[in-house]
């Protein structure tokens, strides 16, 4: 007779045994193997990602007006969990330099990153290069399933309007404007000199607070600040006042050293090289010519500058070739003077004296020099000028406005001029900056204007991202975008 085996028993008589089985019923029986687990499927199912912010409005990237990038995703996983630290970002061609596998997920500023989503600003060091761009943005769950790749569509400016920073300048003290701002070579440092004798030293990432110098015996009103990388000696004085001489302060132990007179009142000092340039005010334009080392003497141009409408003539602002060899000096309500760096004799004189010639170079404010060919000379309300000082100071270029200040980018590739739509010296009260390539002078970018009055200076910080622009009692921070 064939056997049956039903539950746990095995039986010739089948009805016998499915009788004994109801009746034991759910109570199983001695020997039963146990019945194995569910087995649960992988997770296969990936993170579903979501870019908050830039919408898909092109263009649109700073949400905190800043100037920088801000990003924010969110993220769900149905199946799991999602891991915060997984978020990457690339970008194939945002840096110069820098590999096409870079997560800028990593170096840029992290505000939140949880179980939900992420909220990220760019940051300065990994400031991205201006015009369009394609940001690749994915994440990945906890069992490893990566997102679908989500895409950013960025149209970046060359420049932006970054912040402000307070200088703190007490109420107590005399309310007297400042004019002019340096940045230390390691760009851990700014100063500003103030004309009632205080230094002002700030951060010039915005985190320390500002504290002051000072005062300063013989204060220096409406004085430049001239810095040298070798030794991190400031040389401070000039603004046309009466004052006849500069402050040495050493920007490393913020300790001033020593005061030198010379002159009749300096309108502008300059250390470049082991020489020192100071430019009287109300004279002749003369510029007289210091070792950096023992302060003495070492020659005088005799500018022979008159005045325009009877205004004093303050020699303000120099440029020297790499050789030190020649030279020119700005000098404003007067023009410009080409001398001979080594004999101090002058080699040629633009618009000196008061007539109304075609070119009008009595409102030269401030000039720079890039590679020993190209001059620029910004000419107040007459606008901004390219020479080429190496064929005969032929124009190259020219552009109309109110320029006041000038500063070239470390690289050379870039001159960004403090300007204002009001052409007036003082009393502007609508900033206005604009950014050129150069040679060539092309406009690169005018940023968006600004209430509030520039004072004058400007000046790039070494990593060439940003410029710091005096505006009475703040400095002005702008960035700039590389290339």
């Amino acid at each position: 007779m064939t056997s049956l085996r039903l539950g746990c028993w095995r039986s010739s008589w089948a009805p016998a045994v499915l009788l004994l089985t109801a009746a034991l019923g759910a109570a199983g029986c001695s020997g039963e193997t146990p019945t194995p687990p569910p087995v649960i499927p992988p997770d296969t199912h990936p993170p579903v990602l979501t870019i908050v912010y830039p919408s898909e409005a092109y263009g649109a990237y700073d949400r905190d007006s800043n100037g920088l990038l801000d990003l924010e995703v969110a993220w769900r996983d149905s199946a799991g969990a999602v891991n915060p630290a997984s978020l990457r970002i690339t970008c194939s061609d945002c840096l110069p330099g820098i590999s096409q596998d870079t997560n800028f997920a990593v170096g840029w500023r992290t505000a939140r990153r949880d179980t939900v989503g992420a909220v990220l600003e760019e940051t300065i060091p990994l400031l991205m290069r201006s015009g369009s761009h394609l940001l690749r943005v994915t994440v990945t769950d906890t069992a490893g399933n990566r997102s679908t790749e989500k895409l950013v569509y960025l149209n970046l400016p060359p420049g932006a309007f970054h912040r402000a920073i307070d200088l703190a300048y007490p109420a107590t003290w005399q309310q007297v404007k400042a004019a002019f701002v340096a940045v230390t070579a390691d760009g851990h440092k700014g100063f500003v000199p103030f004309t009632d004798g205080h230094l002002a030293v700030f951060d010039p990432d915005g985190v320390t607070p500002t504290h002051y110098i000072g005062p300063i015996t013989n204060s220096f009103p409406g004085a430049q600040i001239s810095l040298d990388e070798a030794t991190g000696l400031a040389y401070i004085g000039g603004g046309g006042a009466e004052t006849p001489g500069f402050q040495v302060v050493d920007t490393r132990t913020e300790q001033p050293l020593a005061w030198y007179s010379v002159g009749m009142g300096l309108a502008g000092v300059h250390a470049e090289g082991n020489r020192i340039f100071v430019g009287e005010s109300c004279t002749n334009g003369r510029i007289i010519v210091l070792d950096k080392v023992s302060f003495q003497e070492l020659g005088r141009v005799e500018v022979g500058a008159l005045p325009f409408e009877a205004v004093c003539t303050n020699s303000r602002t120099f440029a020297l070739t790499s050789d030190g060899r020649q030279g020119w000096g700005g000098l404003v309500d007067a023009g410009l003077v080409w001398f001979d760096a080594q004999t101090y004799a002058v080699i040629q004189r633009f618009d000196l004296e008061p007539s109304p010639g075609t070119n009008n170079y009595g409102n030269v404010r401030d000039i720079r020099l890039l590679n020993d060919r190209w001059l620029y000379l910004a000419r107040v309300c007459e606008g901004l000028d390219e020479w080429d000082v190496q064929n005969r100071n032929v124009r190259t270029g020219r552009y109309d406005g109110l320029i006041k200040e000038l500063t070239l980018s470390p690289d050379g590739r870039l001159l960004f001029a403090s300007a204002s739509p009001d052409c007036t010296l003082s009393g502007s009260y609508t900033r206005a900056p604009l950014l050129f390539e150069v040679p060539g002078l092309r406009l690169r970018y005018a940023f968006p204007q600004r209430p509030g009055a520039i004072s004058d200076g400007a000046v790039f910080h070494p990593d060439g991202k940003r410029v710091y622009v005096m505006a009475e009692f703040n400095v002005d921070v702008y960035l700039i975008r590389p290339m």
